[in-house]
């Protein structure tokens, strides 16, 4: 089945994470841009939160209080290691952020878990 973008003719095929079948938000993604792990976006909020003149917007709060809540590494130090390390594995840039979020004691864990 085929989905219609809103206001434009172009259907959108459907998406298969068990694939690694997506549309072209994720799809289309450089090497400089990259999804995050929820622990990745932590550090990155708690940070602009540091700023001289950070948010404060509800959104911004809630939002670092969700990550917080479900954040697995809180040292940025390890998350940059984790990273590096998964990266030399060939993985789509959906499943590394994944693996950090779930942190799967083993291969065969990680396979159960992730499409």
């Amino acid at each position: 089945m085929s989905l219609h973008r809103p206001g434009k003719g172009i259907p959108l095929e459907d998406e298969d994470a068990s694939r690694l079948k997506f549309n072209e938000g994720l799809d289309s993604m450089s090497e400089t841009q990259f999804a995050l792990s929820i622990s990745e976006t932590n550090a990155l909020l708690r940070n602009v939160r540091n700023r001289s003149n950070p948010p404060k917007s509800t959104v911004f709060s809630k939002t670092l209080e969700y990550v917080d809540q479900f954040t697995k590494m809180r040292d940025e130090g390890q998350l940059n290691d984790a990273r590096r390390t998964l990266s030399k594995y060939n993985l789509h840039q959906f499943e590394l952020p994944l693996l950090l979020n779930l942190l799967p004691a083993n291969v065969d864990e990680a396979k159960t878990l992730i499409p």
